[in-house]
């Protein structure tokens, strides 16, 4: 899937999800999906493509001594569009790419900085140039009026779609989609920055509009099991918490039997325990089981895998029945972290040595029982 098959969604609503206080900025939203013609399950996403921030567009071209105005041929296409359009939706502006550098030492042979980006051994001051230089930062640097716009352009990478789980279901919500956001913002070199996503989702695109370019990234397996009957534990902090509301909207739409147990970690329990009411009457009519981890709230930093570890003989218990083990959330620390304490619990709960629990994790992943959505 890829540009060619997004169509236009609606955002209708955009709700905060952190009280006054908060040092985050994470937003429900809610989207008319009726202009879509896929429809969707829950486990899949939606991919949004953004458009680039209309201040960065115009300091682009002010690097490039262009007016917006001239036409310029998409590759794959061969349709036209006027420079400032292709600025807009299709380039990524924000990170210089390899193809752009290399152009620019090809043109610029002599110059000290790209020299010396290009010969160091360890790539360093490449990938630094990379991340801490806008394109137009970097385009103002040089003279760039003997290349012609097109080649230009084209040495830029695409602007890409970005992901988010869907944090509803079709059967609860016909016709929309919820998605669980948050505001990415983070410095670089000292410049505050912010994602181009969600600052476009939370800032520039108006309500009720049909202006939102999306289209349906079907799961691969991560969706509820067939069986009703089966347990799932579902381990989502942060905004990977949205697919498992997804996942207990649709269980009890459909009235399945099986138990639920959610793990949730977050900041603060008074600021960033987001979808609160909905979880918590569903722990008061005996629908859930529920963890949390607010890692703010005592000198020691608690997270799901502590409270997996605190609750690992039931845990383990209830992988033993056959449940289901979701993970949600971030790749590279939050989800190693669960597993490591997921292969930790099967040693000591099940009485097996270090390669022996890897051989009952790699026997629940090959049942289709670990599931993960990582990011």
């Amino acid at each position: 899937m890829d540009r060619k098959n997004a169509q236009k969604v609606t955002l209708l609503e955009r709700s905060p999800l952190c009280s006054p206080g908060s040092d985050k900025d994470t937003r429900h939203l809610v989207l008319d999906t009726s202009g879509l013609e896929a429809s969707y399950r829950v486990g899949d996403s939606l991919a949004i493509y953004p458009d680039n921030c209309p201040e960065m567009v115009e300091k682009t071209l002010k690097s490039l001594s262009a007016k917006g105005t001239e036409q310029l041929a998409d590759k794959k296409t061969g349709e036209w569009s006027p420079l400032r359009e292709v600025l807009k939706k299709k380039v990524n502006i924000h990170l210089p790419s390899m193809r752009l550098l290399r152009l620019l030492k090809t043109h610029f042979p002599s110059d000290p900085l790209l020299k010396s980006c290009f010969e160091d051994p360890t790539k360093e001051l490449l990938k630094r140039l990379i991340h801490e230089k806008f394109v137009f930062e970097l385009l103002a640097q040089y003279d760039t009026s003997g290349i012609p716009f097109q080649e230009l352009i084209d040495s830029f990478s695409p602007l890409l779609p970005r992901f988010y789980s869907i944090a509803s279901s079709p059967k609860v919500h016909p016709g929309e989609i919820h998605l669980t956001v948050v505001m990415t913002e983070f410095e670089v070199a000292g410049k505050p920055r912010k994602g181009v996503c969600t600052d476009y989702l939370f800032n520039r695109v108006a309500l009720d509009e049909p202006l939102i370019d999306a289209y349906i990234e079907p799961h691969k397996g991560f969706t509820l099991p067939e069986d009703p009957q089966a347990k799932i534990i579902m381990v989502g902090p942060g905004t990977g918490i949205a697919p498992f509301r997804a996942f207990l909207h649709e269980r009890l739409h459909l009235g399945a039997k099986g138990a639920n147990w959610l793990f949730f970690g977050e900041r603060t329990e008074k600021h960033e325990f987001f979808y609160r009411d909905f979880f918590q009457n569903l722990v008061s009519s005996g629908h859930l089981t529920l963890d949390t981890a607010f890692s703010r709230e005592s000198e020691k930093k608690v997270y799901v895998q502590h409270r997996m570890e605190e609750k690992g003989e039931e845990l383990y218990r209830w992988l033993e029945e056959g449940a289901y083990f979701y993970v949600c959330g971030d790749k590279n620390r939050m989800a190693r972290d669960v597993e490591a304490t997921l292969k930790s619990l099967l040693e000591r709960h099940g009485n097996l040595p270090p390669e022996g629990a890897q051989a009952r994790l790699n026997a629940i992943r090959k049942e289709g029982r670990y599931l993960k959505d990582v990011y």
